[in-house]
């Protein structure tokens, strides 16, 4: 990353100090949830209908077996609590919703939701494209790379495209990693089903050309004067 407003020499260190522009991805339907209530024991009758919490969502092979999935209606259907609709609220949001309805049920109950089917894609110009699950609900690009083994040698990291596909909607961010003034947009934090795609650089087209075409050349060359030394024989 650079300041490319000024011309500075590399073995200058200039600090630099950006705004955080995180803003929090808002669950929708589709999403997986997993719910976890921590509390002391049951205030109200139930008729028993206490469920073990969830295993921890990093420890899950596959989130829909074991997680609550927004429907249509922007609810999920928790056990003992009900429906409770998270759709269009963030992460926090939702935890602060649950705990508020969940209180008229347990004792001092506190939770933890994670969204499970966060995942991320990586693909073009790096090391080890692929698609990714994310644990945290903050993850940047440059993370992202660096699950995929950074970019490569000949990746354009001026023209790096981010996929999203929320709300209903599909959008293409393009992004120039060499330019500090990245870490000022949102755009730099991604949402679940991202796509990055990192472009190669057209030299790189050219390069493979250049050396197919010696490699090409030098066999010719060797062919001829394999020939001429068996004509001369």
């Amino acid at each position: 990353m650079q300041d490319k407003t000024q011309k500075r020499s590399h073995d200058v260190l200039v600090r630099h100090t950006f705004n955080n522009p995180y803003q929090a991805f808002r669950l929708e339907p589709g999403d997986v949830v997993s719910v976890r209530i921590n509390h002391f024991q049951l205030t109200s009758s139930t008729d028993g209908a206490v469920t073990d919490p969830q295993p921890d969502p990093r420890s899950e092979k596959h989130p829909y077996l074991n997680g609550f999935r927004i429907d249509d209606s922007m609810n999920i259907s928790l056990p003992v609590i009900g429906a409770v609709k998270l759709g269009g609220l963030t992460l926090e949001e939702s935890e602060r919703k649950i705990a508020q309805i969940a209180d008229r049920f347990y004792s001092s109950p506190t939770v933890k939701v994670f969204l499970m089917n966060f995942k991320i894609t990586v693909l073009g110009e790096v090391q080890q494209p692929g698609t990714f699950p994310v644990y945290n609900d903050k993850i940047t690009i440059f993370e992202a790379l660096g699950m995929a083994g950074d970019a490569g040698p000949y990746a354009n990291r001026e023209a790096v495209r981010v996929t999203r596909t929320r709300g209903g909607s599909s959008q293409l961010y393009h992004l120039d990693l060499t330019d500090e003034n990245v870490l000022t947009t949102r755009d730099l934090y991604l949402q679940p089903n991202d796509i990055v795609l990192i472009k190669a650089q057209k030299r790189k087209k050219y390069t493979l050309n250049d050396s197919r075409g010696i490699v090409q050349a030098m066999s010719v060359f060797l062919s001829i004067g394999s020939i001429a030394i068996a004509l001369n024989k």
